[in-house]
């Protein structure tokens, strides 16, 4: 039995078959790190779905925008960065 290659993103494995798509739609795009500072925002990761919000934790408030989108930074290094 063979096993899919796994990725742990904010403590959570994924498998990587699982996110293969979502992956792949990324990496078509350029992304810029930013803080999400609207209160009244919040965005969701493309690929792990993580939230991203205002907040003081760095980890819920920064992540990568590509004009539309965004990608969480855990997703960014370890998935998309080239």
């Amino acid at each position: 039995m063979t096993h899919s290659p796994t990725v742990t993103l904010h403590g959570k494995v994924w498998n990587l078959v699982d996110l293969d798509i979502a992956i792949l739609f990324c990496r078509q795009f350029d992304w810029e790190k930013k803080v999400l500072e609207d209160k009244e925002v919040s965005a969701y990761c493309e690929i792990c779905c993580w939230e991203l919000k205002q907040s003081e934790n760095i980890e819920h408030s920064t992540g990568y925008f590509n004009g539309q989108d965004w990608v969480c930074s855990e997703c960014y290094e370890n998935l998309i960065k080239k």
